[in-house]
C-alpha cells in the first residue's frame, strides 16, 4: 500500500501501488477491481444516492431585436439568462420572466421580476428555475404586472435544460 495526497486538499488516502483496489462483486467474493485515482493522482469519488438530472438535454436560445423573448414554448429549467434592452423609453423598468408559451399581455403577472436601475440596460439571471409551460422574457414599465414599452427590443441568450 502507498499513501498519496489528493490534488485538491491535504488529506491522505491509502491506495495500492498499482492504483487499483479490490471491490466486492454482487453475490460473490472480492473479485473485481476499480481505479482509485486518475492519471494525475486525484482520488475518484463515487457519491451514493445522487439522483441524475431529470432534464439532461441542454440547449441555448437566442433573441435579437424583438419586443419579447420566447425562449421556449414547453417545459424547461432556465439555467442562465443574459441580455440587454434597447430603446427603452420609460425609466425605471423591470425584466419580467413568465411561465408562458406565448407573449404576455397587458396586466399579467410574471413569475420572476428583475429590477433595472435607471442607467442599466443589461440583465442576467443565473439561478436555475423550473417552468412547466414555457419561458418568456419581456421588459415592462410597471413592476408587478406587465406593461409593454412599444419601442423596446431585447437582445439576449438563454441556456435551458429540457426533458
Amino acid at each position: 500500500m502507498a499513501v498519496s495526497k489528493t490534488a485538491t486538499n491535504n488529506q491522505f488516502a491509502r491506495t495500492s501501488l498499482t492504483g487499483l483496489r479490490t471491490v466486492p462483486l454482487p453475490g460473490g467474493p472480492d473479485q473485481g477491481i476499480e481505479p482509485l485515482a486518475d492519471e494525475h493522482g486525484r482520488l475518484w469519488v463515487r457519491p451514493i444516492g445522487v439522483v441524475p438530472d431529470p432534464l439532461p438535454n441542454t440547449f441555448q436560445s437566442i433573441v435579437i431585436a424583438q419586443a419579447q423573448f420566447i425562449a421556449i414554448a414547453s417545459e424547461a429549467r432556465l439555467q442562465n439568462l443574459i441580455g440587454y434592452i434597447r430603446n427603452m423609453a420609460a425609466l425605471p423598468f423591470w425584466i419580467h420572466i413568465f411561465n408562458f408559451n406565448a407573449a404576455p399581455i397587458l396586466g399579467q403577472g410574471p413569475d420572476i421580476i428583475l429590477p433595472m436601475a435607471a442607467n442599466q440596460i443589461e440583465f442576467s439571471l443565473a439561478i436555475p428555475y423550473y417552468f412547466n409551460v414555457g419561458i418568456v422574457v419581456a421588459p415592462s414599465t410597471t413592476e408587478l404586472t406587465f406593461t409593454p414599452d412599444a419601442g423596446a427590443t431585447m437582445v439576449g441568450t438563454a441556456v435551458m435544460s429540457v426533458p
